[in-house]
């Protein structure tokens, strides 16, 4: 679906420009190639469109916004995404804002966090095809819990988003070349600064290196191997006899300027010792050293954040070697929200990041850091992982697959589904005394015990669904049933008899 196309000041500009359906290659990349932007924005009304044409009232519904600013005919994108979730089967909207300025996000972002989904900005086809990737990595993912996503993708959606991902990178360039003219333009115009992104960003520039070492002391495991297989460019220059040694770089991507902070050097013997190790000679936490080393066989190793690399490096007699090592490491900063509001107090949101293990093996994903800081980045080797975020302490869950790229900061912004609900015990409707010392156990409709022992009044976060409650009161067992929707607040009353 595109809208915008035809015309500079018709707010009803919408049209397929392909049917619903198994995607045939060739015949979507001669549509895509024929969209020209031309002006009028009208989101609110694509949204219902949209959603209406995949029968999002009796099938769960993914919908893919990407848009060049807000919407500029009278409509509320905001109210219509709430308002299509509330009636929806499941619906899920993910949003990718292209080179829109920065205080014009929110006007986006609440779309996708409205309806559960995930939020990225983009300046450049780069950028997008991130964007895409992650998107298409989190409705692929079978592991996600319906608070996320449905279980399970048709195969028919899973094309069409590959495909769609893969115009994105190479068939719609033009399209992307017209849309940020356009934006540059409206900058122009409106003496605004240009967009900055705030998905993916270079964390390289500059003279000092922009992200921060990770947390170490919530980090468990080994420091993570690089999957990606680094690069190393050596070169050599001669020197006089007993003047040999070792200069060190370091760079997060092959474009990327040197680290010039929060990098640790390693070295050791290439040979075991007797007891089948290898000897640490030295370390080094200086980020470009020059160390003296003599001639011989060394392994030397690259530690930024929670990401490594060893290369075996060999010194040669009356020569200098100096190596850069392309670390291919990324990094990542996670924010969780509510979309019920703000959580009740000590019902804090947790997230994990792990490595998934290579495909065919049958070992456990590996826990690589916890990200409960919202300000801090943590730096990963280049590949895809699993982030798992949780609010509170019962069953609000939100599992996604994350891909982290060379060079780029990833901010992911986490929306949570899940309900806020209290319970209170009283002894008679209207007035009546509200009992405390109560025990209190929740269960979901399956009969699993959800949480127990908190607090009445106290609050708690859970998914969506349909839930028993239990109290019990001097010696009797009181219940009740309830359902709770998306992003509601519910106060749950028992009446003693």
């Amino acid at each position: 679906m595109a809208y915008g196309s035809r015309s500079s000041s018709n707010c009803r500009d919408i049209r397929y420009i392909r049917p619903v359906g198994r995607i045939r290659t060739a015949s979507y990349k001669w549509a895509i190639k024929r969209i020209r932007p031309r002006g009028k924005t009208p989101i609110a009304l694509a949204l219902r469109a949209g959603a209406n044409r995949l029968d999002y009232k009796n099938k769960k519904t993914t919908l893919i916004l990407m848009s060049d600013g807000l919407d500029n005919c009278k409509g509320n994108p905001c109210a219509v995404a709430r308002k299509l979730e509330e009636t929806a089967n499941f619906l899920t909207i993910h949003v990718i804002a292209f080179s829109v300025p920065k205080e014009d996000l929110p006007g986006l972002s609440c779309i996708a966090r409205n309806t559960g989904g995930r939020f990225f900005t983009a300046d450049n086809g780069a950028e997008l095809g991130v964007a895409f990737d992650n998107i298409v990595a989190q409705i692929s993912n079978t592991g996600i819990p319906d608070i996320v996503a449905a279980s399970s993708r048709n195969s028919v959606e899973q094309d069409k988003l590959e495909a769609v991902r893969a115009d994105a990178d190479v068939e719609t360039r033009k399209l992307l070349e017209a849309m940020q003219e356009r934006a540059r333009k409206n900058a122009e115009i409106e003496n605004l600064n240009p967009p900055e992104s705030r998905t993916t960003r270079t964390i390289g520039t500059g003279k000092n290196i922009a992200i921060e070492s990770s947390n170490r002391s919530e980090i468990t495991g080994a420091v993570l191997e690089n999957p990606m297989k680094p690069d190393i460019l050596l070169m050599t220059k001669d020197t006089k006899k007993g003047s040999e040694g070792l200069g060190l770089v370091a760079k997060l991507a092959s474009g990327s300027p040197p680290l010039e902070a929060n990098i640790k050097w390693e070295i050791y013997n290439f040979k075991k010792s007797s007891d089948g190790n290898r000897s640490q000679i030295l370390t080094s936490e200086v980020a470009q050293p020059t160390l003296p080393l003599s001639p011989g066989k060394y392994i030397v190793r690259a530690v930024f954040g929670i990401s490594s690399t060893a290369k075996v490096i060999t010194i040669s007699p009356a020569q200098i070697t100096d190596a850069t090592f392309i670390l291919n490491t990324g990094g990542i900063r996670v924010k969780p929200l509510l979309i019920a509001g703000e959580p009740p107090a000590g019902k804090l949101s947790q997230q994990w990041i792990y490595l998934n293990p290579p495909t065919g093996s049958t070992s456990s994903p590996q826990l690589i850091a916890t990200a409960n800081d919202p300000s801090e980045i943590h730096q990963l080797s280049a590949g895809t992982y699993e982030l798992i975020s949780k609010f509170g302490t019962a069953n609000a869950v939100v599992k996604t697959n994350v891909t982290i790229s060379p060079g780029l900061l990833t901010e992911v912004e986490v929306s949570h589904k899940a309900g806020i609900v209290q319970f209170k015990l009283f002894k008679k409707w209207r007035g009546g005394e509200e009992l405390t010392g109560a025990s209190w156990k929740l269960f979901d409709d399956e009969g699993n015990e959800v949480a127990s022992d908190f607090a009445a009044g106290s609050g708690e976060i859970i998914a969506p669904g349909r839930y028993k409650v239990t109290a019990l009161y001097n010696d009797n067992t009181y219940t009740k049933m309830f359902n709770i929707k998306p992003g509601r607040k519910k106060l749950i009353q028992i009446v003693v008899q």
